[in-house]
């Protein structure tokens, strides 16, 4: 890719530092808004007054550029594909197992997390402070349809008055099938459409860099708020969910070895051979890219994989497989939900855990500054404030070596499903090395 399609994007190390300032931020906003609320500070209501509005605008801001990047990308994934390149077996194994992994840790998280929440007891006055305290932004009532209702809108109509309703799911539903129309097209509209496309992408991803310059700001007067309104109650909510998610990620990395080994056939040390080098790399770059390296030579020299299987696995789960999302995106709408007093139907959790899981193979080229920022329209389409969602984001910097130990981890394990079901035979490297 030369310079003048690539993604504009703050540096790795410029990322960290403004996402350590935001956490900073957040933290000192949820401080001072709480001994506000416990003090009764006569500035407070003056302080929110001022403070609300800007949070409200930020956070607007952030929904008005989001969608139209995840969409653009989403068409330059698909409709960018070279031609000649078809769906392959190894491309559809590779896919298949990226996406039975997800849905084994939706499954996990639907499992673990809605016991977990309800062990959290707020008061009815505390569920009513958290349901005022989104009042600026997104009403945090989502409408309750059928599975029928919600098969039907899939379909939209108008894709433009979905995009202004905030249906992300129909709009992916229109989204995808255009983008693989356009791989049939001649070459030079094809070409031309791409171009058009990928500067609205990078023109978004510009605009988006100037927005997450001022996360610090943006993140102060949401935590201020929503502490001077709900106390010490909220810096206690918010901290059992870190340390929850922390949990999670963890137990799913876990899970990944007898997954590897069930599934995938290999051996216990095989794999944690393989993989052990790439997440440390991971733990200390947070990097899944970074860490690609670690994980080619992992799989040739340590877990014995096929070359021919792992050289080609390994860099597209590196670019469009995130195993995390399955953990981090349903926790956080889930316990939001439960934050915000909103009943969710089933019909309505499948239709997020879908859009999830489309958006999870598009990257939205969106810095790490603010975790979630990807699936954000997905959480404003079931009726979750997006208040909530930036506000669990800026924490993301704390569980986000989990994250990535987390992304690498499965990264090899798909691989390992891949070759055991390509029937390719493993590497003769360890005969190799005892014999040297």
């Amino acid at each position: 890719m030369d310079a003048a399609r690539a993604p504009v994007s703050p540096s790795r190390g410029g990322t960290l530092r403004i996402a350590l300032i935001s956490l900073g931020a957040l933290v000192l906003g949820l401080a001072i808004g709480a001994a506000a609320q416990e003090f009764h500070a006569p500035w407070a209501p003056r302080a929110i007054a001022v403070l609300e509005p800007v949070g409200a605008m930020w956070v607007n801001a952030l929904r008005m550029v989001v969608l139209p990047l995840v969409l653009a990308n989403l068409v330059l994934a698909i409709g960018g594909v070279p031609r000649g390149r078809g769906l392959g077996r190894m491309t559809l194994l590779s896919f298949s197992s990226f996406v039975g992994l997800l849905l084994l840790g939706f499954a996990l998280t639907l499992l673990v997390v809605p016991p977990l929440i309800r062990a959290i007891r707020l008061d009815p006055t505390t569920f009513s402070t958290f349901r005022n305290a989104a009042s600026a932004g997104t009403p945090v009532t989502a409408g309750v349809r059928g599975l029928s209702q919600i098969l039907v809108a899939l379909v939209p109509s108008n894709p433009f008055r979905a995009a202004a309703d905030g249906e992300l799911l129909p709009l992916l539903v229109f989204t995808i099938p255009f983008a693989f129309a356009v791989t049939r097209i001649a070459e030079g509209p094809r070409t031309a459409l791409l171009e058009v496309t990928r500067a609205v992408r990078d023109a978004g991803g510009i605009l988006l860099s100037w927005l997450l310059a001022i996360t610090p700001l943006g993140v102060f007067a949401l935590g201020f708020v929503l502490a001077a309104r709900t106390g010490m109650t909220s810096m206690s909510a918010l901290a059992w969910f870190v340390a929850m998610i922390c949990g999670l990620l963890l137990a799913y990395t876990l899970i990944q070895y007898p997954l590897a080994v069930l599934v995938g056939g290999i051996s216990p040390g095989r794999f944690a051979r393989g993989v052990l080098p790439a997440q440390v790399v991971a733990a200390s770059t947070r990097s899944s890219l970074a860490a690609l390296p670690a994980l080619l030579q992992g799989a040739e020299e340590g877990a014995a994989l096929p070359r021919e299987v792992y050289g080609f696995t390994l860099p597209l789960a590196v670019s469009v497989f995130k195993l995390n999302r399955s953990i981090t995106s349903l926790a956080r709408m889930l316990f939001l939900a439960h934050l915000y007093g909103i009943t969710l139907e089933p019909a309505q959790i499948a239709a997020f855990i879908l859009t999830v899981l489309l958006i999870s193979f598009g990257t939205a080229g969106v810095p790490a500054t603010v975790g979630g920022l990807n699936t954000l329209p997905a959480y404003v389409a079931v009726g979750i404030p997006a208040q909530g969602v930036i506000l669990l984001g800026a924490l993301d910097t704390i569980p986000d070596v989990f994250e990535t130990i987390l992304n690498v981890t499965g990264n090899m394990t798909a691989t390992t499903w891949v070759a055991r079901f390509r029937g390719a035979r493993p590497a003769q490297v360890e005969a190799v090395s005892r014999a040297s």
